[in-house]
């Protein structure tokens, strides 16, 4: 399969024979009619995200300067153009109380990640899974928390957007333990090889809470050289 974007601002590029995207930002977004299936006969999607309760991420109070709660790293050689793209994105309360409420946070990278804050294994408690029954893990991808966020992402403190948003139910004072929401992406996040995103959760700060982050990535080859 012959995959390629190579134009940014122009119309979708073709992306073998029924694929088609169309870059929006320099490790940004694109619109990607997928046929999900055929990718997930081929190996190429996984669930990826925190599988251990207590490793979950804490609730921040308003939009990180410096630190992102969980970065997601693509150590893909950038000779491969293997890029994870983002398509689906789900948060839940997995430990401690919570006032009901919480928004899950993202931003898209716009400059490779720093040598030192590079990671080289999965934070403990986060890995990614092949929804292909018996494949291994070869998407290049790792978490790693508190990731620290190079000040040229954030002109004026910006950088961040809303991915999802659990309401306060009527009535309630506090989150229930599995709260949460999960949605499919209509504009998915690209990350590039030897960049990173980064995510975290918006929330009053409760008692202890924990927030699980799960997702689900395809790890694919897209020409990159108008972003990288």
């Amino acid at each position: 399969m012959t995959q390629a974007l190579t134009n940014p601002t122009g119309p979708p590029q073709q992306l073998g024979s029924s694929m088609s995207a169309k870059l929006l930002a320099g490790g940004g977004f694109a619109n990607l009619p997928i046929p999900l299936m055929e990718y997930v006969r081929l190996g190429c999607v996984y669930k990826a995200g925190c599988f251990v309760a207590a490793n979950g991420i804490a609730p921040v109070q308003d939009y990180p300067t410096t630190t992102a709660g969980l970065g997601l790293y693509n150590n893909n050689d950038p000779s491969t153009n293997r890029c994870l793209v983002v398509i689906r994105a789900g948060f839940c309360l997995t430990s401690g109380t919570a006032v009901a409420g919480a928004t899950l946070i993202g931003h898209v990278p716009s400059q490779p990640v720093a040598d030192a804050q590079k990671p080289t294994a999965n934070q403990a408690g986060y890995g990614f899974t092949n929804l292909l029954g018996g494949r291994p893990d070869n998407s290049g991808g790792l978490f790693k928390a508190s990731l620290t966020i190079p000040a040229y992402l954030y002109p004026s403190g910006g950088g961040w957007f809303n991915m999802q948003s659990q309401f306060q139910i009527a009535g309630a004072v506090a989150a229930q333990l599995g709260e949460g929401y999960d949605d499919t992406k209509d504009h998915f996040m690209i990350i590039p090889p030897r960049y990173a995103a980064g995510f975290g959760i918006i929330s009053s700060a409760g008692t202890s809470p924990l927030y699980s982050i799960s997702l689900v990535v395809m790890s694919i080859p897209l020409v990159t050289s108008d972003i990288v």
